[in-house]
């Protein structure tokens, strides 16, 4: 069995923050992990009062890495990042307005998944 290493959701999000494309493609290459990252989000969204298209496990993951960047000092990492951001989500076909619906309500999904871990290959 190959080697895998536990991490807490949230952590795994935030090491993407600032190339959140790469969170994807990591995604899109590994079955193993995208079960893992989806299950605890699919879970969390239950409930949720959005709209259909903004509770997929995706839009979901895009609005933690959104409130990630958000958290970012530097104004000039902060935009860049967020443009990465902004073209994960058209991607996924999720709006930029939609995206930052998601980002300013994200809150009671990380909640939910605060404690979530991970495994990760």
């Amino acid at each position: 069995m190959a080697h895998h290493r536990r991490s807490g959701l949230i952590e795994f999000v935030e090491s993407y923050k600032l190339r959140p494309e790469e969170l994807m493609l990591r995604l899109r290459k590994s079955s193993f992990l995208t079960r893992e990252v989806r299950k605890p989000l699919e879970s969390a969204v239950k409930g949720v009062d959005w709209p259909s298209e903004f509770r997929s496990w995706e839009a979901v993951l895009l609005g933690l890495v959104g409130a990630k960047i958000g958290e970012i000092a530097s104004v000039v990492l902060r935009e860049s990042a967020a443009k990465r951001l902004f073209r994960s989500a058209k991607r996924i076909g999720l709006s930029r307005s939609g995206l930052l619906m998601i980002v300013g309500d994200i809150g009671r999904i990380e909640k939910r998944v605060k404690r979530a871990r991970i495994s990760i290959p």
